[in-house]
């Protein structure tokens, strides 16, 4: 590595600081294609090297083609719901007329682009996006209450023996979390 790559470079931690992501996230990266260096570091052991240029180019590109994805894959969804919705237009099997069927064409249409405005506006969120950001809160939620142990033996002395019966008790109380029913979406809150 020449030391102009190594000033544009970071370790793989460094780069875990600097970004505010963890390291299993840029070795996740890495597994997707992501560009790294493994060099020789101090005291002999090897670590990955991430050149930022390359870096910022590859999530770009990343971030680029999941949104083209998810584009197509919405429109596809859309235009066969179109036409299912065209198939199946009359509630009596009865011919349409092309007026008709232009009109409820129209109806879809207005329809859509009232979703995509709502979207663009920030008003209506994906599913799967709150799932992810919801999913994100609880593991972090998760790993905040099985840290308690340990600043517990800190700041309250609490013993080892203790600490491990304390994350044993928090270990049950998540388990049982987790096996609770998540709610239909058409369940009433609260039910």
């Amino acid at each position: 590595m020449t030391k102009a790559t190594a000033t544009r470079s970071l370790s793989l931690l460094g780069a875990a600081q600097a970004t505010g992501r963890t390291q299993a996230t840029w070795l996740g990266y890495q597994r997707e294609g992501m560009p790294m260096e493994r060099v020789s570091g101090p005291r002999g052991s090897d670590e990955w090297r991430i050149d930022l240029a390359v870096a910022v180019k590859w999530l770009e590109a990343r971030a680029a083609r999941r949104e083209r994805e998810r584009l197509e894959t919405k429109h596809e969804a859309i235009v066969e719901r179109l036409r299912a919705a065209l198939a199946h237009a009359s509630d009596d099997d009865a011919p349409v007329s092309w007026e008709e069927g232009r009109r409820r064409e129209q109806a879809a249409r207005a329809a859509l682009a009232e979703l995509q405005l709502s979207e663009r506006r920030g008003e209506l969120a994906r599913l799967d996006d709150v799932k992810r950001a919801w999913a994100g809160i609880v593991l972090t939620a998760k790993e905040a209450i099985r840290a308690i142990p340990a600043a517990a033996t800190v700041h309250m002395g609490l013993t080892k023996p203790q600490a491990r019966t304390l994350l044993e008790l928090i270990d049950a109380a998540l388990l049982e979390l987790s096996k609770q029913p998540v709610a239909d979406d058409d369940a009433e809150p609260g039910r």
